[in-house]
């Protein structure tokens, strides 16, 4: 998994796709304008559709996976590790 994304749809092309599927399209009032962001990294909140009420709810919501929170066995907090295999 890469740990980033972006976005660059306007709200009127979510709007206009949400139609075309023939859902309602709800905004969440915390999203403002809906910018462009080409970067969203782990740990930054990024826009996200959820399905909500028989429709389409823009909101956003943290990316990523959820904090490392795993103690050995003398108590101490464990560094996360990446799994990272080439298959070919």
């Amino acid at each position: 998994m890469c740990n980033r994304y972006g976005h660059w749809a306007t709200l009127a092309a979510l709007r206009a796709r949400a139609e075309q599927m023939q859902e309602e399209f709800f905004v969440d009032s915390e999203m403002g304008n809906l910018e462009p962001q080409a970067n969203i990294y782990a740990d930054q909140d990024g826009p996200i559709l959820q399905r909500l009420n028989g429709g389409l709810a823009l909101k956003k919501a943290r990316w990523g996976l959820p904090p490392f929170q795993k103690h050995d066995a003398k108590g101490r907090l464990e560094r996360p590790r990446n799994n990272i295999r080439k298959t070919d």
